[in-house]
């Protein structure tokens, strides 16, 4: 028998807008020469969609801050609803990533990863 879940429809009523959100301390996307231009962190982002598009002809949905906060935005409130609204957390663990603790990231991270792991 199928659960209430497996039934719902995807669409307007589903809370996940994304799929993935990238967790990373922006220290360590700093571009590197020649090998990530555009810092190794955006490197990672573009292989994992690389390899998507290699099995699936969805779209998959990334919340990469860079490409999803404007200037103007709130981006402690972007991000925070982001998280709510992602099916995955890829955190980039680093010392500069650690570092962010001192900021509440971490405790913001832990908090909202606990509503956002869904068991099946």
């Amino acid at each position: 028998m199928p659960t209430p879940d497996s039934t719902r429809p995807a669409g307007p009523s589903d809370q996940t807008r994304y799929d993935v959100f990238i967790s990373y301390a922006r220290r360590n996307n700093a571009p590197i020469l020649d090998a990530f231009p555009h810092g190794w962190v955006a490197a990672i982002r573009d292989h994992i969609l690389a390899d998507h598009r290699q099995f699936s002809t969805a779209p998959l949905r990334l919340f990469f801050d860079t490409s999803e906060i404007k200037d103007a935005d709130d981006w402690r409130f972007r991000i925070l609803g982001a998280l709510r609204q992602s099916k995955m957390l890829l955190v980039c663990l680093s010392p500069n990533y650690l570092v962010s603790a001192r900021d509440g990231g971490i405790r913001t991270l832990q908090s909202q990863a606990s509503r956002i792991i869904r068991t099946p």
